[in-house]
């Protein structure tokens, strides 16, 4: 997760020269235990100092729920949302999909 955490936050850090009034917003959606939790950790501050709305989504019994909520330490808004196995998974990813497709980044990879 670390190195997609950092492209993520290097995209949003980019944006802000061009749109400093835009809403930042990360999602992060995951389905078991992180394999660089410690790595992650490393951006905990940087998260809460940013004004980035961290939003993780995670589903699955092995889901990494309080790791991650770890690493979103003190975000402005956003949290962590566990996805139960059955009917709400679905719905849920459709209202994330939803929400991603009104967002625009540039340049992004």
């Amino acid at each position: 997760l670390a190195p997609g955490l950092k492209l993520a936050l290097d995209v949003i850090s980019d944006s802000r020269a061009t749109r400093p009034d835009a809403v930042q917003r990360l999602y992060v959606l995951t389905d078991g235990q992180l394999d660089d939790p410690l790595e992650c950790l490393r951006f905990t501050d940087y998260l809460g100092e940013s004004g980035v709305e961290f939003t993780s989504y995670g589903f699955g019994d092995d889901f990494a729920l309080h790791t991650m909520r770890s690493i979103i330490g003190s975000c402005a808004g956003g949290g962590v949302k566990r996805i139960p196995n059955g009917p709400t998974l679905k719905e849920t990813f459709r209202h994330v999909v939803q929400q991603g497709s009104r967002i625009v980044a540039r340049g992004a990879e």
